[in-house]
Parts: C-alpha cells; structure tokens; sequence
C-alpha cells in the first residue's frame, strides 16, 4: 500500500533516477583539468559530463561538478571520494543539487539526500538588457 508506494519512491530517488546525479567536488590540486576528473569518477559509473574551475589564484584549489547517468552512481561516488587526497589535496565531494551553501568545513559530513526545492541555476551568456521578470 502507501508504504510500499514511499519505499519505492525513495528507491528511485537513489536507485535510477537524476535528481540527485550531480556532485559538487572541492578542494582539487590547482589546474585539475575536465579530463582528469572523468579519470577519476569513471570508476563509480558512467560520467555525463565534467566541469571544472580554476582558484582565484594559480596555487589555489580547484573546483567542478561530475554529472552521472544514474543517482546511485553519484551516490557511491560521494561515499567514495569524499575526503580521499589527490597530491596533498583533501577533495570534499557533496551532491550539487539544492545545495546553496557552497563549500562546508572539511569535517562536515556530505548531505545523504538532499532536500526537495530551493535549487539554485548559474545561467551566463544572458544578453545585457536581461533581467529578473523576463527569466
């Protein structure tokens, strides 16, 4: 019945679904190019797509995202990189959906599910005349 209806709905949210396939990673060795980060991931499921930022500074860590096809990847992907270092950096790996708070201290543990709402679209290339209403 309802049970089973919630408990199902629980498991696609983790099991196959994508609401929740995007992970936030921090704290990754200056320069860490889009490739090297599909290296890395690669082993916990099919990568859809990787981005990557550069520190303000050239000595700076890096940042990106790592998108899978399947929230369960993602999920065993933060479960198996969060806190590992790469050549003296601590990575902080956490799911990118719905998470507006940016990078935690790096003993904070990374959200199981996250929340429903609340999420945040970084949008560039807008023309200069944009604005709020007409998005």
């Amino acid at each position: 019945g309802a049970a089973f209806a919630m408990l199902s709905s629980v498991s696609s949210l983790l099991g196959n679904g994508t609401a929740n396939s995007n992970l936030y990673v921090a704290g990754l060795p200056p320069s860490t190019s889009e490739e090297m980060m599909r290296q890395l991931f690669k082993e916990f499921g099919d990568v859809a797509s990787v981005r990557t930022f550069y520190g303000k500074t050239p000595t700076s860590p890096s940042y990106g995202f790592v998108k899978f096809h399947r929230d369960s990847q993602a999920l065993a992907a933060l479960n198996g990189m969060n806190g590992r270092e790469l050549n003296g950096h601590v990575m902080t790996v956490r799911l990118a959906n719905n998470d507006t708070t940016g990078p935690g201290p790096r003993n904070a543990p990374p959200p199981i599910v996250a929340a429903v709402g609340g999420t945040n679209l970084y949008v560039s290339g807008l023309p200069p005349d944009m604005d709020e209403a007409r998005m």
